[in-house]
């Protein structure tokens, strides 16, 4: 799925990689050519035998060899090499330029202001058993206006989200996303605290409340619609409230990048990565007397069934 490089930072790193190879191919063509020189001489009346007289006779003519001038021989020479020249220019240009030809393609997204988020499974080596793919995320009780973020499947009713915000919010990631739940119906955000002892692994929970800013559904130039921050994973954890029963619970580890340069997923060892994707579904009328609002309920992009998805059609 879905890479994070921008489609425009993707050409331009093309474009410069092809300058390279022209730079790269000249000056290997150039090394490759054998040194040669013209030789230019002034009208004579005085031309060479083999120009100017015929043989004496047939056995003179027989014997006489035929000699190329210098001027023919290094005029074909020249025209050789030209030919071969701008063949191989040809082959590099061609292998340059081909990259450019990869045309992205996503799967289609409607819009809906209401969806659900489909716990797609990004590495199918460190799946669960039995497998947490196709799961939703869903809230588990911790307390009074608290949950954590766990799962569920599409028959135990998983939470219905929307983004809330303005376009600026959405543009500027100050976006959250939201669920209703109560009675009366109040909002509970999607919420991020980092984990005590931790400097890169959050706990996500759905508490009353707007939630974290920048929870929210990737948009353009991404290809793909997922919910960010990622990484988001699944541990296998106790829960206190429960005394110690373990749920699978839904947690977000930041990327960071280390003093050597790499790239560091901060992935937590027994966790699964999961990618979180928007299923459209219905946000329903508020009843009278809720303490929610769908004021700034934004219409969102969404997949129609993320399931039915050939994920390997598409990319890059």
């Amino acid at each position: 799925m879905g890479k994070t490089r921008t489609r425009t930072n993707w050409i331009q790193s093309r474009a410069d990689d092809n300058r390279r190879s022209w730079r790269l191919a000249n000056a290997y063509i150039v090394s490759q050519l054998p040194p040669f020189k013209f030789e230019f001489s002034s009208p004579s009346n005085n031309k060479p035998d083999n120009l100017h007289h015929k043989a004496n006779s047939p056995a003179q003519r027989k014997h006489q060899p035929t000699q190329p001038t210098q001027q023919t021989t290094t005029t074909t020479t020249i025209f050789k090499m030209l030919a071969s020249t701008a063949a191989l220019l040809g082959l590099v240009g061609a292998a340059a330029a081909s990259p450019l030809n990869v045309v992205p393609n996503y799967p289609a997204v409607k819009q809906s202001t209401g969806f659900r988020l489909y716990v797609n499974v990004t590495d199918k080596a460190l799946d669960f058993s039995p497998s947490i793919q196709g799961l939703y995320v869903t809230g588990i009780h911790v307390g009074a206006g608290l949950n954590e973020a766990g799962l569920g499947s599409k028959s135990e009713n998983p939470s219905i989200f929307y983004q809330n915000g303005t376009a600026s919010d959405v543009r500027f990631s100050g976006a959250t996303t939201i669920t209703d739940q109560g009675s009366p119906l109040v909002p509970y955000g999607i919420s991020l605290s980092l984990d005590a002892g931790s400097e890169t692994l959050s706990s996500v929970n759905i508490n009353g409340g707007a939630g974290t800013n920048a929870v929210q559904i990737s948009q353009f130039p991404e290809g793909f619609r997922y919910l960010g921050p990622e990484t988001f994973v699944v541990c296998n954890e106790p829960l206190a409230y429960y005394q110690g029963t373990k749920f699978n619970v839904l947690k977000q580890a930041a990327t960071t990048i280390s003093s050597s340069g790499q790239i560091e997923k901060n992935i937590p060892a027994g966790c699964v990565p999961v990618r979180l994707l928007p299923e459209c579904a219905t946000l329903e009328v508020l009843p009278a007397g809720s303490y929610a609002s769908h004021e700034y309920a934004i219409n969102s992009d969404c997949y129609a069934d993320v399931a039915s998805i050939n994920w390997s059609l598409y990319g890059p």
